[in-house]
């Protein structure tokens, strides 16, 4: 799927790939409408905290796990490209996505149910201090199984995936409200400010007050 967005996140342009996972007749009817307007709340949050994220520190992401939703609610999960281009110099930027569905083989059913159920767990409670072996009791692995699942068929360690959804909430949290910088740390499972701030900084290149600045919230 290819989608590409304005600075205040309408789409400009998308493939028919795109439109067909939205239940679209036609691009007409997705392009000048927002991520909002066809996925779930939580979603929607999270793209776009992921955009404000690349529009105000340029940094590129390439293939994180990525959860897509269709128009009927089911889930499925995708690697995603998100990057800023440029038509001319001086030009106002563009965000360009590119997703390809994450290779999930169907004989491996049994361990993409419990991966499911273990990234539900990290999805749905974000403000929880969640712990590997919490996602491997999800799942119904253990701790060693899981973390092998989940780098074999994602790509990517339980813990990245915890820490990752914090953020995704975190992000989203920081541009929808005026919570305090404590509040919003309490919320993603973090009970100092001071690690949840030198956290953020780290996946997203500022500090949580500073990202919350250069979106004007």
């Amino acid at each position: 799927m290819v989608v590409v967005k304005d600075r205040d996140r309408r789409y400009l342009a998308v493939n028919d790939m795109f439109v067909r996972r939205l239940k679209r007749r036609n691009k007409g009817e997705v392009v000048g409408f927002t991520a909002a307007d066809f996925f779930p709340p939580d979603l929607a949050l999270a793209y776009d905290a992921e955009d404000h994220a690349l529009l105000h520190t340029g940094r590129a992401t390439h293939n994180p796990l990525e959860i897509v939703t269709d128009h009927g609610g089911r889930r499925d999960w995708f690697l995603t490209t998100r990057v800023l281009h440029y038509a001319e110099p001086g030009a106002e930027p563009i965000i360009v996505c590119v997703s390809n569905r994450a290779p999930l083989p169907a004989s491996q059913a049994g361990t993409i149910a419990g991966l499911q159920a273990a990234i539900d767990l990290a999805t749905k409670t974000p403000d929880r201090s969640l712990r590997v072996s919490d996602l491997a009791e999800a799942a119904g692995m253990s701790t060693d199984a899981l973390e092998r699942s989940m780098q074999r068929v994602l790509g990517v360690s339980p813990k990245q995936y915890i820490m990752r959804t914090r953020l995704e909430r975190a992000a989203s949290i920081l541009a929808t409200t005026s919570l305090s910088l404590t509040e919003v740390a309490a919320k993603c499972g973090y009970y100092d400010q001071s690690p949840f701030t030198r956290y953020f900084r780290d996946g997203v290149g500022m500090t949580p007050g500073d990202y919350r600045s250069a979106i004007g919230k």
